[in-house]
């Protein structure tokens, strides 16, 4: 079975458009995917903190109510986060 090496740059910035734009009844997804990009972002040595997307809404808990969170790209990973960020928003990524 070969291996096959996935960019962190493109998990994060999946993982942050989906816990921003996905359907308000998705919170235990949301959190499920918060961990996981946690998880993920600790392991690499590229974990720089999050933010809420909503100040205002009730942050109560670790991601809060509603898991809107973002979580900041490390210096190393920006210029290809960046580039797949651009490619969403061109459309050619879902």
């Amino acid at each position: 079975m070969s291996k096959k090496t996935i960019s962190v740059a493109w998990l994060l910035e999946k993982a942050n458009h989906m816990l921003e734009k996905s359907n308000p009844e998705m919170i235990q997804g949301r959190e499920s995917m918060a961990v996981f990009i946690s998880s993920v972002l600790s392991e690499s040595d590229n974990y720089k903190g999050f933010c809420y997307l909503n100040p205002a809404a009730d942050n109560s808990g670790f991601y809060g109510k509603e898991c809107r969170v973002f979580f900041y790209v490390a210096e190393k990973l920006k210029e290809e986060y960046k580039k797949y960020s651009d490619i969403r928003a061109a459309g050619d990524i879902p």
